[in-house]
């Protein structure tokens, strides 16, 4: 009987519906997994899980702040992940928390909460500025800016495009940003930019630059390149100092000096252009003139030693004779020889701008042209020896072949090769307006170009060896380097021709913008300028011809002097 009722009530207590057993709320939620920094209005992603007792479905909701709920989400099985969306739109710090229910809507425990910042995050920083276009393992600098709507410090990641990726320190919100980066392979690259604020907060990635790096190989490669700045050219013929480095002038009244590797090392003002080739003397003091009518000179480190006033521009660039002295033209008409202390030794008036530079024969004497349309010859004490007219300006300066003929270009359109006593040799057409100077080489031949757009080499018994078109006015007077390679600049190009035989064109390089200065060469590198303000060193090949006159200016020194090196 006992046994019989024990069965009985076991019976019924599984016979008992489930209504009659407690339901249990889910357990407490894992802490939410997404993002910790958020901007308002954005749509952010984060993970939930939580388990039931019964396994029974669950579903959450979030709260971070006092008042600020969600919605129940969508229903999800026991310790299975859900992600739910949440959009903040109050700015500040807060604790999200995530809470679990199930069927029976009964409750879970709060999670542990997870800190959270909504903030703005900084505006997009500008796209990278710098070169488009580079050489294999050369540094070049890159700059971009951002703000921060919150005023908070930003620090800035850079990617380069290559794999590498840099973050700069924190600086003051709309302070410029430059780094550095070489890359060590041919390719090209996306570099952009984000910003970063103290808190956290990214900007968007900035608009991409693409940078086409090539490799570094024969001449004509651009090792590097300077902008001068908007609406800036340079100007003349760069100076070599004895350390390598490049001194010219520009449109903008600054005398520059660049180390090797195209940084500055110093600049001196004027108060107008300086269309004038430096000088460099023996003692490393530097020459030049400007269109404020004053002849300069510099220490080798940019310092101001002496000025000398003359009553017009100064658009002739000086020569220095054996003993220090300074030759130097301005458009006031006169020819100014200045002791080395900057004092007035002597002058010389014309009838018109000297604008054409001083050349210095090997005896001494001073061989230039004036816009009264006369090339003069002046002993050392500033009388005149002897006196040719062409039929225009003579704006072009003289070079000087080694038995001492004097070559010049003239407005009219000739060029001239006139005996050392004055009287005429030979002359050749080359076309109305000429400005360019002569170079000679060491093979005896003049090289020259002309207003209309030709190139010439010429015997040096006169007549063409060979003649080439260009694209434009050659206004960039040759230099001849090592084996007989002539550059020059004409319209947008720099050209390399090989003078040997009937010539050729040995190579070219297209620029931005008009070739606005003659080269120069040192160390198998051409630096030349152009109107759209770049300043360039190009890879060539050797040094400086070993002819009688081998470049506008005759050295690296730019010394106009006969003999010089």
């Amino acid at each position: 009987m006992a046994r019989h009722w024990l069965m009985v009530s076991v019976a019924a207590l599984l016979a008992l519906p489930a209504a009659c057993v407690r339901n249990r709320p889910p357990d407490a939620p894992a802490r939410p997994e997404g993002p910790t920094v958020v901007a308002p209005g954005d749509s952010v992603e984060y993970q939930l899980v939580a388990r039931d007792p019964e396994g029974q479905s669950v579903s959450f909701r979030l709260a971070w702040d006092e008042g600020d709920t969600s919605g129940w989400s969508l229903w999800t099985g026991s310790g299975e992940t859900l992600s739910v969306r949440q959009v903040f739109t109050r700015v500040g710090s807060f604790r999200l928390a995530a809470q679990a229910r199930d069927p029976q809507e009964a409750l879970s425990d709060w999670s542990e909460p997870l800190e959270l910042l909504v903030g703005s995050p900084p505006r997009r920083p500008t796209r990278p500025d710098g070169p488009a276009a580079g050489w294999v393992d050369t540094s070049y600098s890159y700059t971009t800016v951002s703000t921060d709507p919150d005023a908070d410090e930003l620090r800035y990641i850079f990617d380069w495009g290559d794999g590498a990726v840099e973050t700069t320190a924190f600086v003051t919100t709309g302070q410029y940003v430059t780094r550095e980066h070489v890359w060590d392979r041919a390719d090209t690259f996306d570099l952009t930019v984000r910003a970063l604020d103290r808190p956290g907060l990214a900007s968007a990635w900035s608009e991409t630059l693409r940078v086409s790096i090539r490799d570094i190989s024969g001449p004509g490669v651009v090792l590097w390149q300077v902008e001068l700045g908007t609406g800036v050219a340079a100007l003349g013929g760069p100076a070599i100092d004895a350390r390598g480095r490049i001194i010219f002038g520009a449109t903008d009244g600054l005398l520059r000096c660049l180390e090797p590797n195209g940084n500055q090392a110093w600049g001196f003002g004027t108060r107008g252009a300086v269309q004038t080739s430096p000088a460099i003397a023996a003692d490393g003091s530097v020459l030049f003139g400007s269109d404020d009518s004053t002849v300069y000179c510099l220490t080798g480190e940019g310092a101001g030693r002496w000025e000398y006033a003359t009553g017009g521009e100064v658009r002739s660039s000086p020569a220095i004779a054996a003993d220090g002295a300074v030759l130097v033209g301005s458009d006031d008409g006169g020819l100014y020889c200045l002791e080395p202390d900057g004092r007035l030794r002597w002058s010389y008036r014309t009838g018109g701008p000297v604008r054409s530079s001083p050349a210095i024969g090997a005896d001494g004497r001073i061989l230039f042209g004036s816009g009264d349309s006369f090339v003069y010859a002046l002993r050392a004490d500033g009388t005149l020896d002897w006196r040719y007219r062409t039929g225009d300006a003579v704006d072009a300066s003289p070079a000087l072949a080694a038995d001492g003929t004097v070559h010049v270009a003239s407005r009219d359109g000739r060029h001239y090769a006139l005996d050392p006593d004055g009287g005429l040799r030979w002359q050749e057409e080359l076309g109305v307006g000429t400005v360019c100077s002569p170079a000679v080489g060491s093979d005896g031949s003049i090289f020259v170009g002309s207003e209309t757009g030709r190139f010439f080499a010429f015997y040096e018994t006169g007549g063409p060896v060979w003649e080439f078109p260009m694209p434009g006015p050659v206004r960039s007077s040759p230099l001849v380097g090592e084996g007989l390679i002539v550059y020059f600049g004409a319209g947008r190009r720099l050209y390399a021709i090989d003078a040997r035989g009937m010539g050729g064109i040995a190579w070219h390089l297209v620029l931005p913008g008009m070739v606005t200065t003659s080269p120069a060469l040192a160390n198998g590198i051409v630096y030349v300028g152009d109107s759209a303000g770049g300043f360039r060193a190009v890879r060539a090949a050797g040094g400086l011809d070993t002819g009688p006159w081998p470049k506008y200016r005759h050295d690296a020194r730019n010394t106009g002097r006969a003999g010089a090196r």
